[in-house]
């Protein structure tokens, strides 16, 4: 296992994503592209990487109306509701993420990332997989 291939690619169905988060636990690890946008014009706007530690997948009656990929909601735009990550992935399906661990920094809750990041707003990027895999690179997320 190389660690390419522990890059998550959310145009895959969360299933899929789950399945991979527990398959590479410990090396090669799995990680995921994210892009923090900032809510005022002028505010600070940047590329984050995460290592994606631990996740499930919400039940169909957990999720709350409209949280992921709703109204106002960009694609791929991740939700943050009552201290969950909620990050929308391939066929309209939705992965929880419950711990990451940001460069350089130690592993976290969703919720105290959360924290970190203020008012700015969550994409889930695409990212180009192994040769052969099919990725195509940064790109909009998976709903």
């Amino acid at each position: 296992m190389s660690k390419e291939e522990g890059q998550l690619d959310f145009r895959q169905p969360a299933r899929a994503l789950h399945d991979r988060v527990r398959a590479f636990a410990g090396w090669p690890g799995t990680s995921g592209a994210f892009m923090a946008l900032a809510e005022a014009p002028g505010g600070r706007t940047e590329a984050v990487d995460l290592k994606i530690l631990a996740t499930r997948l919400p039940g169909a009656g957990e999720l709350p109306a409209g949280a992921v990929g709703g109204p106002g909601g960009a694609p791929g735009e991740v939700a943050f509701v009552d201290g969950r990550m909620l990050v929308p992935c391939g066929g309209g399906s939705v992965l929880e993420v419950l711990s990451v661990q940001p460069v350089g920094k130690k592993p976290m809750a969703a919720r105290d990332f959360k924290n970190g990041l203020g008012r700015r707003r969550l994409l889930a990027l695409a990212r180009a997989g192994p040769p052969g895999s099919g990725g195509a690179g940064a790109g909009g997320g998976g709903n």
